[in-house]
């Protein structure tokens, strides 16, 4: 599964059906899309920001063993 971490807190996973982009497991919204929750879409300028002025970027890795639990 591929997956994403987002600023917010949430884990992203990328949505076979469109085919181009991912879905939060948490809130069900597309990442960036209009239907985001605006605390997450904050926190995500948040850290655009942050990187905009040297910042180390977020990162959006999700660890390899994060799905270890689930199984």
């Amino acid at each position: 599964m591929d997956l994403m971490s987002l600023p917010c807190g949430g884990i992203a996973a990328f949505d076979v059906e469109s085919g181009i982009s991912y879905r939060c497991m948490h809130c069900f919204a597309v990442v960036g899309s209009i239907g985001m929750p605006q605390h997450c879409k904050d926190e995500i300028k948040k850290w655009d920001n942050w990187e905009e002025m040297g910042g180390k970027p977020w990162n959006y890795r999700v660890p390899d063993d994060y799905m270890d639990d689930w199984s």
